[in-house]
């Protein structure tokens, strides 16, 4: 089935990764962001913000899948930088943060 709408586009390839990510198919995750990207590079219509919006999930789970195998702080502090940008999905990155420990002064803030 070829999807027209470019929000379940986003929507579905958006789950695919939060559910690889959980069961650390990280290989597999890879898999549709590449495809994500291609699919940006060959569309025009999608608006400039929609885009950035959807990169910087794509980034977050790159920078969550090396932060959970290395505990490299660089990547932490990437997780944190991202976290404050607009995102689709933000509830469940904020969870994903917590769990590893990525907690940053906003996080913090709307838990008190």
């Amino acid at each position: 089935m070829k999807l027209n709408h470019f929000v379940l586009k986003f929507e579905l390839k958006n789950l695919m990764l939060m559910i690889f990510y959980e069961l650390d198919l990280e290989t597999d995750a890879r898999s549709v962001i590449d495809s994500y990207r291609h699919f940006f590079a060959n569309n025009e219509i999608i608006s400039k913000s929609e885009m950035r919006k959807q990169k910087a999930f794509i980034e977050v789970i790159t920078n969550l899948f090396a932060y959970k195998h290395t505990k490299d702080n660089s990547h932490g502090f990437q997780l944190k930088k991202l976290f404050e940008n607009e995102l689709p999905n933000k509830k469940w990155v904020e969870e994903k943060l917590t769990e590893l420990k990525i907690v940053n002064q906003h996080i913090k803030k709307r838990k008190t």
